[in-house]
């Protein structure tokens, strides 16, 4: 959650990494207090814990905004960095009903993890998006890195369920730091030791 140091306003933390956020707005109004290149100054919330912070606006949507953080004070970056960390949202991993043979989790800060299988049960894509990357090992088309930018278009409600429409940019040569990631995010979340080694190996590059 963030408060706006203006207006004294809570914003929901749409997206987070170490880099800047994505603040959702709900009401249009308050737009006026976001434009692009405004500083940007409040109260961040992890875990109980308020820090101070600042940044700049980069992007405004219908019912989102984009800030890049200032330079961090040392106390905030080490939160944000262990709140971050792998291996802190492993375990936070969620499942979230999905409405067909997929399986879906979900943790804070953006952090997805889907599992994509046919009909039949068998698994046919492993998709891992966090902290602005994404993982991804499909069937036919093998495996992929890249990173993942809000487009900030406006949100499609249906239900609980919010959907966000994603830029994805593929990296030319695959990268191995985003890969070690999102297994490390895997290894230490609360799936089934099977689910584990599955993915693990799929985000290794094995097909079988």
């Amino acid at each position: 959650m963030f408060r706006h140091a203006v207006t004294g306003k809570f914003f929901a933390v749409a997206d987070l990494t170490t880099r800047g956020m994505a603040v959702r707005i709900s009401d249009p109004e308050d737009l006026f207090h976001y434009s692009v290149g405004a500083e940007v100054q409040g109260t961040l919330n992890i875990r109980h814990e308020k820090f101070q912070i600042q940044g700049r606006v980069r992007h405004i949507g219908r019912d989102l905004v984009g800030v890049e953080f200032e330079p961090l004070p040392a106390a905030v970056e080490h939160a944000l960095a262990s709140f971050l960390d792998p291996a802190t949202l492993g375990p936070e991993l969620r499942p979230v009903p999905t409405g067909d043979a997929s399986l879906f989790y979900a943790a804070p800060s953006g952090t997805e993890l889907l599992l994509g299988r046919d009909a039949d049960g068998s698994f046919t894509r492993v998709t891992v998006m966090m902290l602005g990357n994404l993982v991804q090992w499909d069937a036919r088309t093998g495996l992929r890195t890249g990173l993942v930018k809000n487009s900030f278009e406006e949100s499609l409600v249906t239900g609980i369920t919010r959907l966000e429409t994603m830029i994805f940019e593929e990296d030319r040569v695959i990268d191995p730091q985003k890969l070690n990631l999102a297994k490390r995010l895997v290894s230490s979340s609360n799936l089934s030791e099977d689910l584990k080694k599955f993915c693990t190996r799929r985000l290794e590059g094995a097909s079988a």
